[in-house]
């Protein structure tokens, strides 16, 4: 009898155990879909100044002869993940802005003076 309980116990436990995994999973699930969903949200909410700033960045590159973002970055000390996140208006701080013209070698008065 005692090793029929032990052996029910351990099921039991098992079976709790599996439970709790497979709940783990369905709320990690649960949450990706939800930050997803969020993340496409603050895409989307993005103001316009923000996307002209990202617009006039990748312009700025473009009349300087870099038609890769990747050279741009490589050229100037950015990882390519960041440039990018800059031409797409995610990462825009005033600090970002100040080495992106530097790089570029055009002030921020030149820089704004266009579609702003």
């Amino acid at each position: 009898m005692q090793i029929y309980e032990i052996v029910l116990k351990s099921a039991i436990f098992i079976n709790a155990k599996i439970y709790s995994a497979k709940q783990l999973i369905l709320t990690a699930n649960k949450s990706h879909q939800l930050m997803s969903k969020a993340k496409i949200k603050t895409q989307k909410e993005k103001p316009k100044e923000v996307l002209l700033l990202a617009e006039r960045i990748k312009l700025l590159r473009k009349e300087r002869g870099y038609n890769s973002q990747e050279t741009f970055a490589y050229d100037h000390g950015y990882t390519l993940s960041y440039y990018s996140r800059l031409e797409r208006g995610e990462d825009i701080r005033f600090t970002s802005l100040v080495r992106v013209c530097k790089a570029l070698n055009i002030d921020l008065k030149t820089f704004f003076s266009q579609g702003f």
